[in-house]
């Protein structure tokens, strides 16, 4: 095919030691700067092409990058797109613009772990990218032709993982093992506890929830029933109703589509020095502790999940579980998420809200706990299903 460059073996190699030199000099630039150098495109591009076996276009060409093998042998036009994970997996950060007109039949995202290495490489045919770019709700998709890591990933057909970042092959894990488990088992891989839940370190970002969100997102697409999984999408857009009160324009972090009805889950995990998380109040949810008699009070992450969690069910009846996943590693002194869901006086004690300590029975009752200790560092999975009823009467959540 014209415009596609077959490079002999000694400039391959070349090109492959200039990619390496790029990533340590893009690296020392974001720890000198925080500015991303620029070069996230052509690394992807020649990582693509070294690691699938494909063919580069000659520069200047319109539409697509590199020439791939399709399994019956034929070949196909391929764009690739690059997104360097530079302060861990974040569902909602924009891929580069993809013109639907251009001359492709298919889009790779290649995303790129903090040093600049291959994490895994995703696929869209473009039939599948046009559907996507038409969605309503988006001006940024619609117009400009920018979708979101995750409504990309959450589409696409995964063909290649580092080992690094591979699940593993869970004994059984197409049934109706509790997730929390499947998550134990996850996390039991060398060095991902360590990165979600190990001690902070200097001059380094934690992965921390964006890992862990890849991974339920991924365990629950495995699970038997569920026939979609959607990530980082407002969740009115989700169940199809219109954009309303509190949570309507919320964004959850994993949806499980099963027939009609849908799990929703907020995913949190702590290190091993971090035991509470922090209290920082959205706009949305400070207007509705306000309006509900709670000015002033300023509740904990893990409390306002549980507070959404339990909101989401009044949205609409196709919601039938509202579920928190929590990964507990803390090791310091003093009470840790996993002591307060196995004491529900521990629990009432830790809450801030009327509303949550009111309910901190209940949410006992509901909570499994899955233990996991890998790498010198143990951890607690945590699953609770948040009950649907309100627990208090005079004030009923929007």
């Amino acid at each position: 095919m014209s415009g596609v460059s077959t490079l002999p073996g000694a400039v391959a190699e070349e090109l492959a030691q200039l990619a390496r030199e790029a990533k340590r000099v893009a690296r020392r630039y974001y720890q000198l700067t925080g500015k991303p150098l620029g070069v996230t495109g052509e690394i992807a591009e020649l990582e693509a092409a070294r690691l699938l076996k494909l063919r580069l276009a000659n520069a200047r060409q319109s539409g697509w990058d590199a020439i791939g093998t399709r399994p019956d042998g034929t070949e196909e036009r391929l764009q690739i797109k690059g997104r360097w994970l530079v302060n861990g997996y974040k569902p909602a950060a924009r891929i580069g613009a993809i013109d639907a007109h251009d001359n492709f039949d298919a889009v790779l995202l290649v995303l790129l772990d903090e040093a600049l290495e291959v994490r895994s490489i995703h696929r869209l045919g473009r039939d599948e990218v046009q559907q996507l770019l038409n969605e309503p709700g988006s001006k940024a998709r619609n117009e400009r032709g920018m979708m979101s890591v995750g409504a990309f990933v959450n589409k696409a057909a995964t063909v290649w993982v580092s080992p690094e970042f591979r699940l593993p092959d869970i004994e059984h894990a197409g049934s109706e093992v509790p997730l929390e488990e499947k998550v134990a088992s996850y996390l039991a891989q060398s060095n991902v506890l360590a990165q979600l839940c190990g001690p902070k370190l200097k001059d380094q970002r934690n992965l921390r929830e964006g890992m862990l969100e890849a991974a339920v997102a991924e365990l629950l697409r495995r699970a038997p029933g569920v026939t979609q999984v959607t990530c980082t999408a407002r969740i009115a857009t989700t169940l199809g109703i219109p954009v309303g009160a509190f949570p309507s324009q919320t964004i959850p972090d994993v949806v499980a589509h099963r027939g009609d009805g849908a799990e929703i889950f907020e995913v949190k995990s702590g290190r091993v020095d971090y035991g509470r998380f922090d209290k920082v109040v959205g706009k949305e949810m400070r207007a509705y502790l306000d309006s509900h008699g709670m000015a002033g009070l300023s509740p904990w992450e893990v409390e306002q999940d549980l507070i959404r969690l339990q909101a989401y069910y009044t949205l609409s009846p196709r919601v039938q579980r509202a579920t928190l996943i929590l990964v507990d590693a803390y090791a310091g002194k003093g009470r840790s998420w996993s002591k307060a869901f196995a004491d529900a006086g521990v629990l009432r004690e830790l809450l801030v809200t009327p509303v949550m300590k009111q309910c901190a029975e209940a949410l006992v009752a509901a909570a499994r706990v899955s233990t996991v200790t890998v790498d010198g560092v143990s951890a607690w999975v945590i699953r609770c299903e948040v009950p649907a009823v309100p627990c208090f009467a005079d004030a009923p959540l929007l």
